[in-house]
């Protein structure tokens, strides 16, 4: 069996054996001629191997396999396969960046490798030989010394494997293969040949080779580095006693609040115990629960085993204390405490990446910042970091300087897995987390999810781009948590961020695949890290964002959402300082409401109650507020004097509520005094008939301003059971439109309110085939429309009565435009961006099979909605998402419909009218991006403002404007 050691003490010990003069190839086999240097001991200032670049190098980067067809190794030992083509050089830096000399310094100076095949597609390995010149270490030293790599590293002394790095599960089933970490940076390892090594492997009767082995990723990975530093002989401390070591203990999130887990590292492999009992003055574990660990004996850190247990049945406010022992050694007692039931709060930190840009660069901003947390909120019930704890996935040193704090003690920690830490098992070994899920796997583990009082978190590893298995782990722990208040989905790389990842590609196809999922499952906060800067969205529908200010003042973020339309995704900056981006400039980031860099490490604090999420960003140098704000679902302020209260009624014999999409029943308002009633009917809960009754609407009408608190009662009609109709060929006689059938046991709606806003008579506008059909026939002719019987299709409308749209929707209904749903309109219902473009494809009468047929990938080519589809597409309506979809279930705002309604007036063209363009009262609502569209819009009477005069830019469009609209285009 190959044994593995540290990356570090291979290089280090090539580095010492590697001479820097003359290296020569004949017939395919390596021979050196040089003076032999002696070696030298201890650490010196001139290295025993591996000088930086004076250490001559063969190597291959052609895409042949060096190794013979009975032995893939043979290269190892400096016998290559005859043909292959090699290349020499002294230099130690090796690199390729889409195949240039990367930038980065030192490589930049280096060698230029050859990085695509002839099909395009990356070299799969390369391989590095180096003869050492150098006599036996002596007894008891090691060989140490630095290498960095991208994306995998095997490192061979005579053949035998001294370090793996980033090697995928099972190795690699020949020479040219692919695997590896395919993080961004090049990986920085130290590797160790322990004295026992370099005496077993050490050939004494000939030659001595190092010889490193890289391997890409993938077959399109954008780089490929490696390069080889100083390196020393040095004697080892002696091996302490088995068990005697402890260290890396840390307690992390259980499934729920009476749930907790730890791990702690410990230099043997017998499984330890653990005790934990509530806390007590004389720290007395009389009685204690004692739990055996689970043990991982062979992990990423040599020597050391991982032990693990899960504390179950923990009660609420309660401080314990617990202890945990391998064999006779005992560690420190250490208390922690939990928290209530209802109300909590917890901190988020973004990328401590222990290592970065250093080495161990980041570990005393990180200490700071842990030590911080209880001056800020000394009853947080739990840290959950946002991935990137270290910089390289595999270097334990770092692992050490994150865990090992005296802020951890007693603090209960979450984690998402960052790039950084995705490359090595080091991060499963050490954080063990409940409800762990099969998908998002990469090496370093996969999704998770946990329930905290109220709350769901759902911890994704975006490593895996998968946004499928993503999907499934969200719709899991959802239903198996549907009564929970809030849904907050955390995981590294930002979908919305204003730093360099910004424009990557991989975050754009996370913007068009996974963010819709989001929207779909109703999440409420999304948590992020990743690109080292802040940045706070607007009110995100989907991918459009909801652009407000706060009082209307643009560039000022608002510090409250009342029940938003949508999620708020916070991209968190470092918590250690180790690493911070650039703002990117001359970007024009809609969707930022907040961004902030002052190359300062943050904290954030979370406080969540049954109605709200309150976010506020510390500055750990001062503890100063980089930015705050809440999420607020309902109203919990009681009613003032300047407010009103509304609350809708049923008889519960006849009718009752229906829950909305939330699983929630509004049927109590708080609203300001002069509240305008119109808008209360779309703020009514919906309501549905219990057996043998019928919702007809309610008592009072939305009309006027609200000046006292009001109660409106649903009114229910008696349903007599009918014969089904026949489908006679002549249209039975219905009532008119303008006469409906009085129906006795229904009540008046009573107008409550004064009218301050009467609205003007309209009627549906008759459309006819005739070139010389006048304006004024239509409407003469739409009027006797208005007041006849009408056909199939609006003659079984049973809610339009009293809408101030009835006259539209009943040109819409007469003309086929807008389909019914059952027997009714539902015109407050919102529009959909199918509803829209087949309501203009119907009103200009297209041939739905000239233009049916293979449309965007989530439309059957089969279908209808293909036709209208592709023809609005074709001429430049409307267009589909990046991801090649449509998404005709998409509610579409008002400010949307403007710049749709102006391309199809100008394709068509539509007689528009000129009219002065009027300044909304919410003028600064409406997004950049859309200001010239409503202006254009409404001036060319194409959409009007509400009777308020606000505009509603971001509210939705409702079936009953649909018909509006399109009679706003033949007038």
């Amino acid at each position: 069996m190959r044994k593995k050691f540290s990356l570090f003490l291979v290089v280090l010990m090539l580095l010492s054996v590697f001479s820097p003069l003359g290296l020569e190839i004949n017939d395919n086999k390596v021979a050196i001629n040089t003076n032999v240097v002696e070696a030298a001991g201890d650490y010196l200032d001139e290295p025993d191997f591996f000088k930086y670049n004076e250490t001559k190098w063969v190597y291959v980067d052609s895409g042949q396999d060096p190794g013979k067809e009975n032995d893939r190794y043979s290269w190892t030992k400096g016998d290559f396969k005859e043909g292959t083509e090699l290349k020499e050089t002294t230099k130690s830096d090796f690199s390729a960046k889409r195949g240039e000399l990367s930038t980065i310094q030192p490589y930049n100076e280096g060698v230029l490798l050859k990085q695509y095949k002839e099909n395009k597609e990356d070299i799969e390995a390369y391989f590095f030989l180096h003869k050492l010149e150098t006599e036996k270490p002596q007894e008891g030293k090691a060989a140490i010394f630095n290498i960095e790599y991208d994306d995998a590293a095997i490192v061979y002394l005579n053949g035998n494997v001294v370090f793996e790095g980033s090697v995928p599960e099972g190795g690699y089933p020949t020479n040219l293969s692919y695997g590896g970490s395919n993080q961004g940076d090049p990986i920085r390892e130290e590797v160790t040949i322990t004295p026992k090594q370099l005496q077993e492997f050490w050939n004494n009767n000939g030659d001595n080779y190092i010889a490193v082995e890289i391997h890409q990723g993938r077959a399109t990975s954008s780089d490929i580095f490696f390069a080889a530093y100083d390196g020393y002989f040095k004697e080892l401390p002696p091996e302490p006693e088995a068990g005697s070591i402890q260290t890396n203990a840390i307690l992390t999130i259980g499934k729920d609040p009476s749930e907790r887990n730890f791990t702690w590292y410990s230099n043997t492999n017998v499984p330890g115990k653990f005790e934990f009992k509530e806390a007590n003055v004389d720290k007395d574990f009389t009685g204690a629960t004692v739990l055996d660990a689970n043990v991982i004996e062979k992990v990423n850190k040599k020597g050391f085993s991982s032990n693990s247990v899960t504390l179950e049945g923990l009660k609420p406010n309660t401080e314990y204390m617990y202890r945990y022992s391998n064999g006779e050694t005992v560690s420190e007692v250490v208390n922690f405490k939990t928290q209530g039931t209802e109300d909590f709060s917890f901190f988020i930190a973004g990328d401590p990446q222990i290592g970065s840009g250093g080495y161990l660069n980041g570990k005393e901003g990180w200490d700071k910042t842990l030590k911080l947390l209880p001056s800020i909120d000394p009853n947080a019930s739990f840290l959950l970091s946002l991935g990137d704890q270290v910089n390289t996935s595999s270097d334990e040193e770092q692992y050490d300087e994150y865990i090992n704090r005296e802020g951890f003690k007693g603090l209960t920690l979450a984690t998402v897995i960052g790039n950084h830490d995705s490359g090595n098992r080091a991060y499963t070994e050490h954080f063990k987390f409940s409800n762990v899920q099969e998908e998002g796997k990469t090496t370093a583990g996969s999704n998770y999810y946990y329930v905290y009082n109220n709350t769901l978190f759902i911890c994704l590893n975006s490593n895996n781009r998968d946004y499928a298995e993503h999907k499934s782990t969200i719709k899991k722990a959802i239903a198996e948590n549907p009564n929970v208040k809030w849904k907050v989905v955390a995981f590294h790389h930002p979908p919305y961020t204003v730093a360099s990842h910004a424009l990557d590609g991989y975050i754009s196809n996370m913007r068009s695949t996974l963010v819709p999922i989001f929207k779909e499952n109703k999440i409420d906060l999304v948590l992020n890290g990743h690109d080292h800067v802040y940045t706070r969205t607007h009110v995100m529908d989907g991918t459009k964002p909801i652009i407000e200010w706060e009082n209307g003042e643009e560039g000022k973020a608002p510090s409250e959402y009342v029940n938003p339309k949508g999620i708020i995704y916070v991209t968190t900056n470092s918590a250690s300082g180790s690493k911070h981006y650039n703002i990117m400039k001359n970007q024009n980031f809609e969707f930022s409401a907040f961004k902030n860099q002052e190359y300062i490490p943050n904290i954030s604090n979370l406080k969540i109650t049954d109605n709200s999420i309150e976010v506020t960003t510390y500055r750990t140098s001062d503890k100063n507020i980089v930015d705050s704000f809440k999420i607020i679902k309902e109203d919990p302020t009681p009613v003032k004097p300047s407010e009103v209260r509304v609350t809708f009624k049923v008889d519960e014999n006849k009718g009752k509520f229906v829950p909305n999409e939330d699983g929630v029943i509004l049927n109590t308002r708080v609203l300001p005094m002069n509240f305008d009633a119109t808008k209360l009917e779309k703020m009514a809960p919906e309501v549905e008939g219990l057996d043998g009754y019928k919702f007809k609407g309610w008592d009072k009408e939305f009309v006027g301003e609200l000046d006292q608190d009001l109660t409106i009662n649903a009114i229910f009609e008696k349903v007599e059971k009918t014969e089904p109709e026949e489908d006679n060929s002549v249209e039975p006689t219905k009532p008119t439109p303008t006469q409906p059938e009085k129906d006795d046991t229904r009540e008046e709606p009573i107008r409550l309110f004064p009218r301050h806003h009467d609205r003007t008579e309209t009627h549906p506008v008759y459309v006819s085939k005739s070139s010389i059909f006048t304006k004024e026939d239509a409407l003469k002719k739409g009027k006797e429309i208005a007041n006849k019987n009408l056909t199939k299709n609006s003659g079984k409308v049973t809610d339009i009565d009293g809408h101030w749209a009835k006259d539209s929707i009943n040109y819409a209904l007469e003309n086929n435009l807008i389909d019914l749903i059952g027997n009714e309109f539902k015109p407050n219902k919102n529009a959909t961006r199918y509803s829209v473009v087949k309501a203009l494809g119907r009103f200009k009468k297209i041939d739905v099979e000239k233009y049916k047929g293979k449309s965007l990938k989530d439309v059957d080519a089969n279908s209808e909605e293909s036709a209208y589809v592709n023809w609005a597409i074709k001429n430049g309506i409307i267009v589909g998402y990046e991801d090649n979809t449509f998404g005709g279930d998409r509610e579409i705002t008002r400010e949307e419909i403007a710049r749709i309604l102006n391309l199809f007036a100008e394709k068509f063209d539509i007689k528009v009218k000129n009219l002065e363009a009027p300044k909304f009262k919410d003028q600064n609502k409406i997004s950049d991006w859309a200001s010239k569209d409503v202006k254009e819009a409404t001036e060319k009477g194409l959409l009007v403002g509400r009777d308020d005069g606000t505009f509603g830019p971001k509210d939705n469009l409702t079936r009953a404007e649909v018909a509006q609209m399109i009679v706003n285009m033949i007038k």
